[in-house]
């Protein structure tokens, strides 16, 4: 099999953790007459060493999920498992077809979190032999920075202070990485990854635009947390748990109502 040469070629003799990514695809099908998507399982071992490769791609009419996808990502998991792949996550976009799963993993984390905090979560996450169902980093931060280019932005309770991706230009001077505004604009990874950056951050602090340094902050530490190649593991997590409670923050308020107009 597929999986046989893959551990034969890296010379792997015990189980591999990995993370089964699923993303869609459009296809130009002018006459009508096939599938106009395919959905691609994307296979990534935890350990950077090993290559990371689509493992299978599957046509359908459209591109969402639904009950036969995630029964092809269940039917694959027990496959890989056959075969001493352990699969840790199922990485997805914003597609509401997972929900179903992703909410799941957040109900009960959330309760741990709660309960022990940001590191007994960790902890237990860690420990755990269940498959979680997360989003996509890349999916998210891309989407942050499409909230930014059809803004404008807030962050603050009274819906008062605004930002736009004008404003923030006029400071950060990123030139097509804000004033990109194509529909190719927002798949491309490379221009939230560097409008998120830890220098760009510093410079609204320093300029005193507190709300726009408060909406970059967390996505910024959570790229560095990843991405970083020198960081210890205990530094990223710090990064980590503070994107944690800032993310959790703007929850807590939103759903306690209190993003509301003024009179």
């Amino acid at each position: 099999s597929l999986i046989s040469i893959y551990k034969e070629i890296y010379n792997i003799k015990d189980d591999l953790e990995c993370i089964l990514s699923v993303d869609a695809a459009s296809l130009d099908r002018p006459n009508k007459k096939s599938h106009t998507h395919v959905f691609i399982l994307y296979f990534q071992p935890l350990n950077y060493k090993y290559k990371c490769f689509p493992i299978h791609v599957y046509s359908k009419e459209n591109g969402n999920c639904d009950e036969n996808i995630l029964e092809l990502i269940d039917h694959t998991i027990d496959l890989l498992k056959d075969s001493g792949i352990k699969i840790r996550a199922v990485a997805s976009d914003g597609d509401p077809g997972y929900n179903i799963k992703a909410d799941e993993t957040y109900e009960k984390y959330i309760h741990i979190f709660e309960e022990k905090g940001f590191y007994g979560a960790v902890e237990s996450i860690m420990s755990s032999n269940e498959i979680f169902y997360i989003s996509d980093l890349l999916h998210i931060i891309k989407l942050a920075r499409k909230r930014i280019i059809k803004g404008p932005v807030t962050i603050s309770t009274s819906l008062n202070s605004q930002f736009s991706k004008d404003s923030l230009e006029e400071i950060l001077q990123l030139g097509m990485i804000l004033k990109d505004d194509s529909s190719l604009s927002f798949m491309k990874d490379f221009y939230p990854i560097k409008l998120f950056s830890i220098e760009n951050t510093l410079k609204l602090y320093n300029e005193e635009k507190y709300n726009e340094f408060l909406y970059v902050l967390p996505f910024s530490f959570w790229i560095e947390s990843i991405m970083s190649p020198s960081l210890t593991k205990k530094s990223r997590l710090y990064l980590l748990r503070i994107t944690f409670f800032m993310f959790y923050s703007f929850l807590s308020q939103y759903e306690k109502g209190e993003f509301v107009s003024s009179p």
